[in-house]
């Protein structure tokens, strides 16, 4: 962070610019009271971010350009600068700094709320915790790889005033079940197989229907993978005990076999329409199935 005299058209001003190696980047200037005699100067880390800010009362900071990211290495000097002449490699100006700390930033994290999208049409809906150094903002998306094909996250809003010891924590509580149509509000978090602390895409867990955690989703692997929920109809026999559904059409129409009052296996035919199981009775012999 430099200031003075000379670098764009003689005025007075404020230079913001990384220099890995002697190489200068990022250089962005912005003109200040050029009747001013005292300044007040500021940088700002976080993480690989790095923000120049300088002040002419000491309360209120004006940034200068945008923040730098770049990784400088362990270890990294930051520090100001006084120059003068027409380039700043020439002469160090004389100047007086008369205070210099270094403070830690009183870190703060917030909660967005996201929404992840199946390829199926399947969705969940939840929050992950994160400082703003994290990279998350009201209008961050990331596609990922899942195992009916790309799905994506979406953040939907931004809500302030979180723990920072919480960050990485993924938290779900309504998912939508796209082939049964439902959508389930009440997801028991103390039966998750991992909560989420690894931010998006750690989360995993159970849906619970009817009191019984049957139906699992998350993350495994490279995949993000869906609980697969359906709706169950109990098709019934046709005078005996049991019934096997071997497969089922486009209008959902279901095949298989059923045993009748006499034990015998035969083949059926059950249509939802109707809701009617058909005995398609043998060809030859006494069982038969579809």
């Amino acid at each position: 962070m430099r200031f003075g005299n000379g670098w764009i058209g003689g005025a007075r001003r404020w230079e913001w610019a990384a220099e890995p190696n002697n190489y200068t980047f990022n250089t962005a200037t912005s003109v200040t009271d050029a009747a001013a005699s005292s300044f007040y100067m500021r940088l700002v880390k976080e993480g690989s971010n790095y923000t120049s800010q300088y002040s002419l009362d000491g309360n209120t900071y004006q940034q200068v350009a945008d923040p730098i990211n770049y990784n400088f290495g362990s270890p990294a000097y930051l520090g100001f600068v006084a120059l003068q002449g027409s380039t700043h490699y020439e002469t160090a100006a004389p100047v007086t700094i008369d205070y210099f700390s270094v403070d830690p930033l009183t870190a703060t994290a917030n909660a967005y709320d996201f929404t992840f999208t199946y390829n199926s049409g399947d969705s969940y809906r939840g929050a992950v915790i994160a400082t703003p150094a994290y990279g998350y903002s009201e209008t961050y998306t990331q596609a990922i790889n899942t195992e009916t094909g790309p799905g994506a996250y979406i953040i939907n809003r931004v809500i302030p005033g979180y723990d920072p010891a919480d960050a990485g924590q993924v938290t779900v509580d309504r998912y939508f079940d796209a082939q049964s149509g439902r959508t389930f509000d009440s997801l028991d978090t103390n039966l998750f197989v991992s909560p989420g602390d690894s931010y998006l895409g750690s989360e995993s867990g159970y849906i619970i229907q009817d009191g019984v955690p049957s139906y699992l989703f998350g993350s495994e692997g490279a995949f993000n993978y869906e609980a697969d929920l359906i709706n169950m109809t109990n098709l019934g026999a046709m005078g005996g005990y049991n019934s096997e559904a071997h497969g089922i059409n486009a209008l959902g129409q279901v095949v298989g076999y059923t045993n009748n009052a006499f034990g015998q296996k035969h083949a059926f035919v059950y249509d939802p329409a109707t809701a009617t199981m058909t005995d398609l009775g043998t060809v030859w012999g006494n069982t038969s199935q579809a």
